[in-house]
């Protein structure tokens, strides 16, 4: 895929302020922490690229936020990288890359050190969904790109949402909010319906749960919304954003990559709500969940 280089505050800027209309951004970096082969070297490159992205990126004067990158096949590094930036006020989240090689899984209890960071710092959990045709040996068999495309970001999120949920992390960290990346937003209703079901029949399997998934995910849990579903009948769009709910879905573009959603594909859909729900998903959810001014 040919992505565009972004080196400097100009390249997010000029398109995405200038051409778009967006007035404030969080960055992330698809970084290599989880996924080389040498811990050191990946926990080292994961300070460095947070280190990067605070002297060359981020400037909050100009509306430039970002999130501190976190190699969390050492948990305690990733607790010790949330410490040390969380008081940096360019910083508003921290950023797990799942689907890499020693990534554990979102809600895994090794990751309790994270996510206790997080909460005792106020920011919020954001999970970016990549790689796990890494690990999903029956998506590398897919024999084209629009397949495991197509395939593997929707069934990472379900995993990630899956784990987070049933592994009570919502009950263990009340106070942290949860944000699912890049795993589109088609499937979620069906997918907290089916959650809902699992807990009826499997409660003794979870005792950390004292309420229905669907609770947990409405009071803790936003979905961005890119890469945007494409229904042919667009009323089904609008049932989809109705049955997650404005308070739960968070605009996001993805720029410069090559299927990045401009701010007017999602606002299309937003037009025959109301002006505070639109006004949530374009910005409302985001200035609460990472404290933007």
């Amino acid at each position: 895929f040919q992505i565009t280089d972004v080196t400097s505050p100009e390249d997010v800027t000029e398109p995405l302020f200038e051409g778009f209309g967006v007035d404030q951004a969080v960055l992330n970096v698809l970084h290599p922490g989880d996924a080389v082969l040498k811990t050191q070297r990946g926990l080292e490159e994961t300070r460095a690229l947070n280190d990067w992205l605070l002297d060359t990126m981020l400037d909050p004067d100009e509306g430039l936020y970002g999130l501190i990158h976190l190699a969390i096949r050492d948990p305690d590094h990733a607790a010790e990288e949330i410490d040390r930036l969380a008081d940096e006020e360019a910083f508003v989240g921290g950023f797990f890359t799942l689907g890499q090689e020693f990534a554990p899984p979102a809600g895994d209890p090794t990751l309790d050190v994270v996510h206790r960071a997080l909460e005792r710092h106020d920011l919020p959990a954001v999970y970016h969904i990549t790689g796990i045709h890494r690990k999903a040996r029956i998506l590398r068999q897919l024999e084209k790109v629009s397949a495991w495309h197509a395939t593997g970001p929707a069934w990472a999120a379900q995993l990630a949402l899956t784990n987070l949920i049933l592994q009570g992390v919502p009950e263990k960290f009340p106070g942290l909010d949860l944000v699912l990346l890049e795993g589109g937003i088609g499937w979620v209703p069906g997918w907290i319906g089916r959650l809902n079901r699992e807990y009826s029949q499997w409660r003794s399997e979870l005792p950390l749960l004292e309420k229905s998934p669907e609770k947990y995910i409405r009071e803790s849990v936003y979905f961005g919304t890119q890469p945007l579903p494409e229904f042919e009948n667009p009323e089904h769009m609008a049932n989809t954003i109705d049955m997650i709910g404005a308070d739960s879905l968070m605009f996001a573009t993805d720029h410069p990559h090559y299927d990045f959603d401009h701010p007017s594909a999602m606002d299309k859909f937003l037009r025959n709500f109301e002006d505070a729900d639109r006004e949530r998903v374009l910005a409302g959810n985001a200035r609460d969940v990472f404290g933007l001014e």
